[in-house]
């Protein structure tokens, strides 16, 4: 997604928006316009909107999509990085400025993309995320990663926490809703104890008793604002 003033002669910021999540789909053969948060932000911070589908998700056939079994985190990760470096390769694209955002998988991604020390990425946004999944419901983390006690090392490393101390080599924005029924809040309230003993600065906003999804108007106009003014600042940018 290009933003409204877009010119070839000119570098712009890009974000990157991630899910990433086993057998999804970002990348189609259809308008970004169903995504309004992306919209907004395109428009008001005239940057360039990309999205990313890594291993691990669907329709790219079974090597693709197994690929990420009982090792997840990894080549996901390793997928953006590359993308990011891509982008970084177009003239257009202001290769130092670089950001990720995503919420549930997505938001864990970001984490792990912002925690790779990498430096592709200089900014990095978790909403509602994943930071371990020791966390998450066993119904869906034993399908993919197998028992904890089968494949320990795998759930050590695949964890935002195992290496929360990287995310001081980006600007990192932690939103969550305390009343998160899907992904628990004790995922994001471990990785605040965690960047806390590292040392690490970083921005977090809870939404008080709000679900996985972040609804309702008056949380979602916050959260758009939120988002936008911290690219902003990261970006050194001015909104419209």
């Amino acid at each position: 997604m290009l933003p409204p003033d877009f010119h070839q002669s000119r570098q712009y910021p890009v974000l990157v928006y991630v899910y990433g999540g086993p057998y999804s789909q970002q990348v189609a053969d259809r308008s970004l316009l169903s995504s309004l948060s992306l919209v907004y932000l395109c428009s008001n911070l005239s940057l360039i909107v990309a999205k990313v589908d890594g291993r691990g998700t669907g329709f790219r056939g079974d090597n693709f999509k197994y690929a990420v079994y009982k090792n997840l985190g990894h080549f996901e990760t390793i997928d953006q990085i590359r993308a990011g470096r891509y982008l970084q390769s177009m003239g257009f694209v202001d290769g130092s400025r670089l950001a990720i955002y995503g919420s549930s998988y997505g938001g864990y991604m970001a984490g792990m993309v912002g925690s790779s020390g990498s430096g592709v990425f200089s900014t990095a946004i978790s909403q509602s995320p994943v930071t371990t999944w020791y966390y998450y419901d066993s119904a869906y983390t034993e399908r993919y990663m197998d028992l904890p006690q089968n494949n320990r090392q795998a759930y050590e490393e695949s964890s935002v926490l195992y290496r929360a101390g990287n995310l001081s080599d980006v600007d990192y924005l932690l939103i969550h809703g305390t009343g998160d029924d899907n992904v628990h809040f004790q995922n994001t309230a471990q990785l605040v104890q965690a960047l806390t003993e590292k040392e690490v600065q970083f921005r977090v906003q809870f939404y008080t008793d709000k679900a996985h999804s972040l609804s309702g108007q008056p949380t979602r106009y916050h959260l758009y604002e939120l988002i936008r003014d911290f690219l902003a600042e990261s970006f050194d940018l001015r909104t419209t």
